[in-house]
């Protein structure tokens, strides 16, 4: 009796939702095969759904979707320091930056250092979850969002640990990335004209 018709599936899915249903206000033509198939029962003279008409009628259970995870720039800034050198101790990192990145399991701490768990390996690889909601205000800067781009493209162009000429001066690649972040960071701030 899986195929239900639809006004018996509509009796059933009402009786369920109700819990139980006088039988005066039920259609005997239609409560009769539910009955026999034994998706409901008579009581007195309420009409109630077994389990097994109750499980026929309810909707399936998903699991919740994953919640995506969102870092800030600071927290993004952190999670790749800690990438780039493999570990970190765990004083140099701001506390404030350092909780979110283990509470969201990107990061673990032990003895008082900060490595990178499977979970953080992997965060930059997978695209950023859309954005829903409203719409921002002023959206985002341009010329942040370029910086932003470029430094991405030199995060993948530039070996690790390789160091870049800066006017006269030999600096550490990513001490210079970091210094472009937090330049673009620094124009987000800053309100446009």
């Amino acid at each position: 009796m899986r195929d239900l018709k639809p006004p018996q599936r509509e009796l059933l899915s009402q009786i369920v939702r109700r819990g139980e249903v006088p039988s005066w206000d039920v259609d005997g033509r239609v409560l009769r095969p539910l009955r026999a198939a034994g998706l409901v029962e008579l009581s007195g003279t309420l009409v109630r759904a077994t389990a097994e008409g109750k499980a026929l009628v309810a909707p399936p259970r998903r699991a919740p979707p994953p919640s995506p995870v969102r870092l800030n720039s600071l927290q993004a800034d952190a999670l790749r320091r800690v990438l780039r050198q493999g570990s970190v101790a765990a004083e140099t990192l701001d506390g404030r930056v350092a909780k979110p990145l283990l509470a969201r399991g990107l990061v673990t701490i032990a003895d008082d250092v900060v490595t990178p768990t499977a979970a953080g390996r992997v965060f930059f690889d997978e695209p950023a979850p859309a954005r829903t909601g409203g719409r921002k205000s002023g959206g985002e800067n341009p010329r942040a969002a370029a910086i932003r781009r470029a430094v991405g493209r030199l995060e993948q162009a530039i070996p690790k640990g390789a160091e870049v000429g800066v006017g006269t001066i030999l600096a550490a690649a990513e001490d210079v990335l970091d210094g472009f972040r937090a330049y673009a960071r620094k124009l987000e701030r800053r309100p446009s004209a």
